[in-house]
């Protein structure tokens, strides 16, 4: 792998970015917002569908409902965001104090997390990586013990993001449980609810 050295202030926006990118990646996945998305179409469909034919008004439940699951979906991304911040202040502060640098150095066989000082101050073994991920700013490495090394693209001091990233692809990149689990139930209702709409408006049978 050679040496790769990444360093970056950690402001409030690295802070909501990781938060922001951790919910998603654990939770709330592209797969499982695209369908979020659909579920409010059709529950708007519905809806109307309720409203234009009054003998299908079995319909305006169903619509409402998918409605009111998305509705609590978004509640629940923008509460569990404001919790993951706040709680990731908090841990910088205890564990960073004065020092809002991050540094980390990749070497063959290790991630070290570096001090102030230049003091190694934890060393993970890459052979615990778990999960890696990304946003738009930054590279997310997941150790053992659920750690997240948080590495910002244009922080490279020695390598490049791109060399970094082609060397840690040999290691594992999982969707996590949570994420799958949410994904496989919007999917059945997103199926049960396109299910419903093509018997809405199937030609009766001669």
């Amino acid at each position: 792998m050679g040496t790769f050295r990444n360093e970056y202030a950690v402001d409030e926006d690295a802070i909501r970015e990781y938060a922001s990118s951790w919910l998603r990646h654990a939770y709330f996945s592209s797969y499982s917002r695209a369908l979020c998305v659909i579920l409010t179409l059709l529950g708007a469909l519905f809806v109307a569908c309720a409203l234009t034919f009054p003998l299908r008004q079995s319909y305006m439940t169903l619509g409402v409902l998918d409605l009111l699951l998305c509705a609590s979906m978004f509640a629940m991304w923008r509460i569990r965001l404001k919790e993951a911040v706040k709680v990731t202040q908090v841990r910088i502060k205890l564990l960073r104090k004065d020092d809002r640098v991050a540094r980390y150095e990749f070497h063959d066989d290790a991630c070290v997390i570096a001090a102030q000082d230049g003091a190694k101050t934890q060393t993970l073994p890459l052979s615990s990586i778990k999960d890696r991920y990304e946003s738009e700013r930054f590279y997310f490495v997941v150790f053992d013990g659920a750690i997240v090394v948080q590495l910002s693209k244009t922080g490279f001091t020695s390598g490049t993001f791109e060399d970094f990233k082609a060397c840690i692809e040999a290691y594992p990149a999982r969707r996590p449980l949570r994420a799958r689990v949410v994904g496989l139930c919007l999917t059945c209702i997103a199926a049960a609810n396109i299910y419903m709409l093509f018997e809405a408006f199937r030609p009766p049978l001669p």
